[in-house]
Formats: structure tokens, sequence, C-alpha cells
């Protein structure tokens, strides 16, 4: 009995060490993968300015609200010249996202990396808050086949499972479809 308790404390612990190699190699995997894509994007921005698309929101101080500015930057591979209609798109192309928001005090950075394999699924996204005492909240999230892989964060705030972030991510493919595939033809 004695020696089936160990054998299963050791096949525990085995398996517990290889569950973190795993957690480990994928985050190194994604890691390469955003070291490649910030080589693309400053690259590109040689070579192919046409795979970048800017998008400028500003707002004037209206009332009791300050004036607001967001930059959305989507950095992708190729979009197809004409897509048929009622086709479903899901941010073909996007590999990198990044997005800068302002308004009075509030001043966030953000960042995803897309999945080269399964388009418009998020892998990583970065967040960074500046405080007004110039200290700064960051929150990072790694995400694999199986959902969120680890988040970290000196953010006591911080939503622990990423799904906000994930929620801006499709927004904003959903915005970068509609600009990408509009026809301007059509009246």
């Amino acid at each position: 009995m004695r020696k089936l308790l160990v054998t299963l404390c050791c096949l525990v612990v085995a398996c517990s060490v290889q569950a973190q190699m795993s957690k480990a190699e994928q985050i190194k995997d994604i890691r390469q993968l955003y070291a490649k894509a910030k080589e693309k994007i400053a690259q590109n921005g040689k070579t192919a300015p046409d795979k970048h698309l800017e998008l400028v929101l500003s707002n004037k101080a209206d009332g009791a609200m300050p004036p607001s500015r967001e930059v959305v930057n989507f950095y992708f591979e190729e979009v197809r010249e004409y897509y048929e209609p009622g086709m479903a798109l899901s941010g073909e192309g996007v590999y990198f996202m990044t997005r800068k928001y302002t308004c009075g005090d509030i001043d966030i950075y953000q960042e995803w990396l897309f999945d080269r394999e399964d388009l418009g699924k998020p892998v990583f996204a970065y967040q960074c808050q500046q405080q007004n005492d110039g200290s700064q909240l960051e929150s990072r999230y790694y995400w694999g086949p199986g959902g969120l892989i680890e988040m970290k964060s000196n953010d006591r705030d911080a939503d622990a499972e990423g799904f906000a972030m994930l929620r801006y991510a499709q927004d904003f493919l959903e915005v970068f479809n509609k600009i990408a595939n509009r026809n301007d033809s059509e009246e």
C-alpha cells in the first residue's frame, strides 16, 4: 500500500512538472511570435506601408467630459480585394493591433498579438495605464488552445481572465473587417 501511495505521489509530481514545462514552452513560443511581429512591423513600415491601417477617433470636450483621443493601429498580412456578400470574416490577416486612449488624466496603451494559424484569435495582450503619480499599471495575458495560460499584473483590479481584452480585440477586428471590406462603388 505504501509503495502504491509513493508511486502515485511521484506520478502527480511528474505530471505537474510536465504541465509547467508545457506552459513555459507555450509562453516562450508566444514571446518569439511577438518578437517576429514587432520585427515585421518595423520592416513593413519601410517596405509595405499599405499593410497598416490607423483609425483615429477624437472627441472635443463636452460639458463634464474632457477631450479624448483614441488611435487604433492594425497590422495585417493581406486582405482579399473582393468578398462575396454575406461572407463571415474574423480579422483575416491581422497579426498585431495596438490602441492608445487618452481622456483627461487617463492614458492607456494596449497591444494584441494574434495567432497565425487560428486567425483572429488573440494569443497575447498587454495593457499599460499611466497613473497620476507617474507609476504604471501593467497587465499581460497569454492564451493557448485551452484558454488563459497565464496572467501577470501589478494592477490588483485587473481582469483575472482577460475577458475585457478579448472583447476589445473582437470589437476592433469587427471594425477592421468593415473598413477593409467596404465597397466604395456601392451606393
